[in-house]
């Protein structure tokens, strides 16, 4: 298959992850949590860089992180969404393609 040729799997698997995202609320929800707390994290790691440290509580007491496990942190967060969001984007592009065909799969 051409590069720019629609991909039916691309776009069958942008319809179930669009469903899926917009079962939990992705765009309304789970995306600004996510943005919140890279922005939080974020904040905390040139915290940390400038000297101040940077704790938190959990259930055995209050412990110290690392500015690795912060960048650790902020890097997951920024997989995640970047992972979704290509999912999303190729297969929008594919389902796109497949509808000026006059193919839908939906």
């Amino acid at each position: 298959m051409k590069p720019s040729q629609p991909s039916f799997i691309d776009a069958a698997k942008a319809e179930d992850l669009d469903s899926l995202l917009d079962h939990i609320a992705w765009a309304d929800t789970v995306r600004p949590a996510l943005l919140r707390t890279r922005d939080a994290l974020t904040q905390q790691l040139v915290d940390s860089t400038l000297g101040l440290p940077v704790q938190t509580k959990t259930l055995t007491g209050t412990i110290e992180i690392t500015r690795e496990q912060l960048a650790g942190k902020i890097y997951g967060i920024n997989y995640i969404m970047t992972l979704f969001e290509k999912l999303l984007s190729k297969g929008e592009v594919a389902a796109k393609q497949l509808k000026e065909l006059g193919i839908n799969i939906s």
